[in-house]
C-alpha cells in the first residue's frame, strides 16, 4: 500500500464518505493508517494521528470499551498503546467530529464494516461527548421513531 500523501476527506475512487480508519503493521514496525470507503471498499492512506474531518492533531480523544471494574494499568512511556483498545473512536475537540478506528494489530480478525456495526456502543459514548461521526455505514441506518 502506498505512503499517505494527502489527507483526503472522500475516498479518491468514488468521492463516498469514510467508513472507519484501519491500522495497519508498517515496515518500520509502527502502525499506519487507512481509511476504507462506506461505498467501494477501497483503503486510502492519510496521517496516523489527525482528524480526517480538519486536519486538527492537536486535540484528540479516544475512546474504548472496557469491562466493567476494569482499572487500567499505569503508563508506560516506552509502550503507549499497551492498554489501547483494538475498536476505538478517535474524536476530535476542534470540529466534534469522530471516526472509529480498527486496530489490525491488536486484532488481526477485525474486518471494518463488520466491527463497525458490533462496536455501536463506541458511537454511543463518543455522541454522549458531545461527538458526531464523520463516518457512514451502509448496513446501519438510523430509523425513525414511530409516531
Amino acid at each position: 500500500m502506498p505512503e499517505p500523501q494527502s489527507q483526503e476527506t472522500r475516498c479518491p475512487c468514488c468521492g463516498g464518505l469514510p467508513l472507519a480508519s484501519l491500522l495497519l503493521r508498517g515496515d518500520s514496525g509502527h502502525a499506519q493508517r487507512y481509511v476504507m470507503c462506506s461505498m467501494c471498499s477501497h483503503a486510502w492512506p492519510v496521517g496516523r494521528v489527525r482528524c480526517l474531518a480538519c486536519g486538527n492533531s492537536r486535540d484528540l480523544h479516544y475512546y474504548s470499551l472496557a469491562a466493567q471494574g476494569h482499572v487500567p494499568a499505569p503508563p508506560d512511556h516506552q509502550q503507549p498503546h499497551q492498554e489501547r483498545g483494538a475498536r476505538e473512536v478517535e474524536a476530535c475537540g476542534e470540529c466534534h467530529g469522530a471516526l472509529k478506528q480498527i486496530s489490525l494489530p491488536l486484532d488481526a480478525g477485525a474486518e471494518a464494516g463488520a466491527d463497525d456495526l458490533a462496536s455501536l456502543a463506541l458511537d454511543l459514548l463518543a455522541g454522549e461527548a458531545g461527538f458526531a461521526r464523520i463516518g457512514f455505514n451502509p448496513l446501519f441506518l438510523p430509523g425513525r421513531e414511530p409516531a
